[in-house]
């Protein structure tokens, strides 16, 4: 819970550094790549988060795949602070609070709809549309299948769960009967 505070500060400062010079969406996408990049790469994710290596092969490790990544100075910078200050396993959840300010600002809201098979775009676009006019923000949807439902769909949007799935009318069904 402490490690979610303190990444929530450096998401924050960034995130008013990134507003202040107009830049926070570059920013959020070369946290994102970043972070993408030390994940795919198990020797690169090492050096770079354990602190087993000195800190100056560490550094000199985080400044090269910076340079190979492109990355901006200001962002160069806060990863070199993290790792100074051995915080650079906060990365994670950085880019996760980063984001959710970053889609606060856009006025984007995010959420999950789970399927027991693949949904035909045009159908996911037009949900998010009816959504994106009930909450008054643009609603970007992540279609996940999920073969354990047996037909309908399961939609998770800022904290609210809304269950269409035919397991749900099933339970409600028993519940209704066991009532009478």
């Amino acid at each position: 819970m402490i490690q979610k505070g303190v990444a929530k500060k450096y998401a924050e400062g960034l995130f008013r550094v990134g507003e202040k010079d107009g830049n926070y969406l570059q920013y959020k996408k070369e946290l994102e790549d970043f972070l993408s990049l030390i994940n795919k790469s198990e020797p690169l994710y090492r050096t770079i988060m354990l602190p087993i290596f000195d800190l100056k092969v560490r550094k000199d490790v985080l400044l090269d795949v910076g340079r190979y990544a492109n990355l901006s100075t200001t962002v160069t910078n806060l990863l070199v602070l993290l790792l100074e200050n051995n915080r650079v396993k906060l990365l994670p959840s950085i880019v996760e609070e980063y984001s959710r300010l970053v889609d606060e600002k856009e006025n984007v809201l995010r959420g999950k709809l789970y399927s027991p098979y693949p949904l035909e775009p045009e159908l996911v676009k037009e949900i998010e549309t009816v959504l994106s006019e009930k909450f008054k923000k643009k609603v970007v949807l992540t279609i996940i299948e999920d073969k354990s439902l047996l037909a309908g769909i399961k939609l998770s949007l800022n904290g609210t769960v809304i269950d269409g799935t035919l397991r749900k009318q099933l339970e409600i069904i028993k519940e209704n009967l066991l009532k009478e």
